[in-house]
């Protein structure tokens, strides 16, 4: 009977360890992988984000810029690190639902090796005849977007979404997702990113995940109408 207790309680604290951890989560800093340089956009969004997630936290969130190879090598790392939530993702569509279709092989699967967070939906550069974005600019409402302008169906929309490698627990990601969105919804935050020409949507991380696949499917028919190809 004592072995039969052992086994139980063994296969007990197997079973509640994630619960555990996640309930105490965080209790040590977390890092931000960025695929680009110090100062690129998504280096910039990140950096208007961590100190308020610090704050709510309680603990300090690390950014940790690793560029290069169109954004491969920090997407590669992210997908990579072990899923305990002390590793997050923040990225914008290049490494995640347009090189996915530019190249034959790659060394991560945007859909099955992430679990989204919550996206910033950035909308596209303004121009001077017409909003690149699916609705008209708080900043220029004057200017319609292209598709009101006479291309029906035209939205170029770059965004910046926070990511966690997959099976990350769903309590885990659940309470980044509370934080940042938060933090997004302040407005504080608000203003700063209608400073970048941004709007900063604060969704859940379901909204978010339907999103990327919708933007994977919009980049693969675009790269496949041009043919291009990175190797």
């Amino acid at each position: 009977m004592s072995v039969l207790r052992c086994v139980f309680a063994g296969l007990a604290a197997a079973l509640l360890a994630p619960l555990a951890a996640a309930q105490d989560y965080p209790n040590k800093p977390i890092r931000v992988i960025l695929s680009v340089p110090a100062g690129a956009t998504p280096d910039l969004t990140a950096r208007l984000l961590t100190p308020g997630l610090s704050q709510l936290l309680g603990q300090q969130l690390v950014v940790d810029n690793r560029p290069g190879a169109g954004g491969l090598i920090g997407a590669e790392i992210a997908s990579k690190a072990t899923p305990d939530g002390y590793t997050v993702f923040i990225s914008s569509p290049g490494a995640l639902t347009i090189l996915p279709h530019l190249r034959k092989s790659m060394p991560y699967d945007t859909l099955r090796d992430f679990a989204p967070i919550l996206a910033h939906v950035k909308a596209g550069r303004l121009r001077v005849l017409g909003v690149a974005g699916a609705k008209r600019s708080p900043q220029l409402p004057e200017v319609p977007t292209i598709s009101e302008a006479g291309v029906p169906g035209f939205e170029a929309v770059n965004w910046f979404g926070m990511f966690a490698p997959a099976k990350t627990p769903k309590r885990i990601i659940a309470r980044l997702n509370e934080a940042v969105v938060k933090v997004v919804r302040s407005p504080e935050t608000r203003s700063q990113f209608t400073a970048l020409g941004a709007d900063a949507v604060g969704s859940s991380a379901d909204e978010f995940a339907e999103f990327v696949r919708r933007d994977m499917a919009q980049y693969a028919k675009i790269v496949k109408l041009s043919g291009a190809k990175v190797d």
